[in-house]
């Protein structure tokens, strides 16, 4: 049997873009907030600002997130079961524009130069675009799952932290 590709996601598989976004925003997470995001939510449905307010941090606000306790484990074990690379979505620039998903791209990128230097990864806001039969995406997106299934692939929907 071939080995499988393994996509991993970046923000909220490995590391917490939502405790950076709480950080960064002054915000504490109520029990309300908490069940939202459990449901597979979305932070910034509920959380006016957001997006303006990591605007202003620029690529320092994704290259600064904090890895996950579990995070090397869960690389390691992928790359036992698999060939792995990070797919992480690069944002949307039709919506935030070019400027935003640049300086997220390079964020997200010199993270990755820290903390797996030597990872394979992908950047693209059509994570679907990746999927096919053989290939599986770890992903804490419950919007993205239909997706990649009707494209061919698979999805383990990661549990979101809260």
């Amino acid at each position: 049997m071939e080995r499988p590709i393994i996509f991993l996601d970046q923000d909220g598989v490995v590391a917490d873009w939502e405790g950076a976004a709480f950080k960064t925003l002054g915000l504490e997470m109520s029990a309300d907030l908490k069940n939202y995001l459990k449901s597979g939510g979305a932070l910034e449905a509920r959380v006016p600002g957001l997006y303006e307010a990591i605007e202003q941090e620029q690529e320092h606000f994704w290259e600064n997130l904090k890895p996950f306790p579990w995070a090397y484990d869960l690389y390691e074990r992928m790359e036992n079961l698999g060939e792995v690379a990070f797919l992480t979505s690069s944002g949307n620039f039709s919506k935030r524009g070019a400027d935003f998903v640049g300086k997220a791209c390079l964020g997200k990128l010199r993270w990755l130069e820290n903390y797996f230097p030597k990872s394979k990864v992908i950047l693209t806001h059509s994570k679907y675009m990746c999927a096919s039969p053989g290939k599986i995406l770890v992903d804490d997106s419950y919007w993205k799952a239909d997706k990649i299934k009707a494209a061919g692939g698979e999805v383990f929907l990661w549990p979101n932290q809260y």
